[in-house]
């Protein structure tokens, strides 16, 4: 029995009416073609290593029903926020801006190679304003590609706080304006402390998944009670890398503790791990996929 937007066939079924008496509506229609009894994928992305040893997750795509549910007003800035607001604008007062294009600016040093040959695409937005022309709220039209998430460790309050390695940047250009809204993209992937001591960050690195526990019926869909993402309910699936000699050749992807942790107690929930990356200068990108099961 599943108690989120992924749902089992039984309660699809038990909850779409006879047409005769009903009329199918398009929230009927959108509940089948994002449940339908299948695993969803969730995240997809490459994670490419920097010149500082740095493993960055690059997100393809992202189910935002599955991670930590987009904000409104001074929550916006917040750093756990998939885009986090570092410049609200400064535009005109409660007004609505449809389809705005989120710009993103260079990532030096990132997987240049890859970056250069398949530079990140923009996302779209909508904005709105509050009555003193800042951004207090937003949907989000497209995720774009290829957007760069933070890599290092974290310090500071939730919205003074920075990455050391920080995540890729973006500006939203409206005519006229010259204090636009800025964001830093975190997407639904954060390195753990853990990751942070040598040699984990290169060789065995592990990232926390945010979670949406809204209800499913809520403004902004979550999972309610099954938010957490689990070794039951998430399946890992990523692409093999170049080998590595004998010691490090096929680099491992799985949701619980990574190998340092596997002594320790605890559920690790939300936790991606992976063991084996480091192979001198011969690193390629791991693909990675995440899928929800059905219940």
């Amino acid at each position: 029995m599943s108690n989120g937007t992924l749902s089992t066939q039984f309660e699809l079924l038990s909850g779409l009416a006879d047409n005769n008496i009903k009329a199918i509506t398009a929230a009927d229609v959108s509940n089948i073609v994002k449940s339908n009894f299948q695993p969803v994928m969730i995240w997809s992305g490459v994670f490419v290593r920097n010149a500082d040893n740095r493993w960055y997750p690059r997100t393809l795509y992202y189910n935002p029903d599955f991670f930590e549910p987009r904000s409104t007003g001074g929550g916006i800035e917040d750093a756990s926020q998939v885009w986090r607001f570092t410049n609200r604008g400064n535009l005109d007062i409660n007004t609505t801006y449809l389809n705005v294009q989120v710009q993103p600016t260079a990532m030096p040093g990132v997987g240049t190679e890859y970056a250069n040959t398949w530079p990140t695409q923009p996302a779209t937005f909508n904005l709105y304003t509050d009555g003193n022309g800042a951004v207090s709220s937003y949907d989000v039209v497209t995720c774009g590609q290829g957007w760069f998430g933070p890599a290092g460790l974290y310090t500071g309050s939730a919205t003074l706080g920075s990455w050391s390695y920080p995540g890729q940047k973006g500006t939203i250009p409206i005519t006229g304006k010259s204090q636009i809204p800025e964001v830093e993209f975190i997407g639904p992937l954060s390195p753990t402390p853990g990751t942070n001591a040598s040699p984990y960050f290169y060789n065995n690195p592990a990232w926390y998944l945010s979670t949406n526990s809204n209800s499913p019926t809520a403004s902004i869909p979550g999972q309610g009670a099954s938010a957490d993402h689990t070794f039951l309910n998430t399946q890992t699936l990523h692409s093999i890398s170049d080998g590595k000699g004998q010691q490090r050749y096929n680099p491992g992807w799985w949701m619980g503790p990574t190998p340092q942790q596997m002594t320790s107690s605890g559920l690790y929930k939300n936790q991606l791990s992976a063991e084996g990356l480091e192979s001198g200068t011969n690193d390629v990108p791991n693909a990675v996929t995440l899928w929800r099961m059905p219940f």
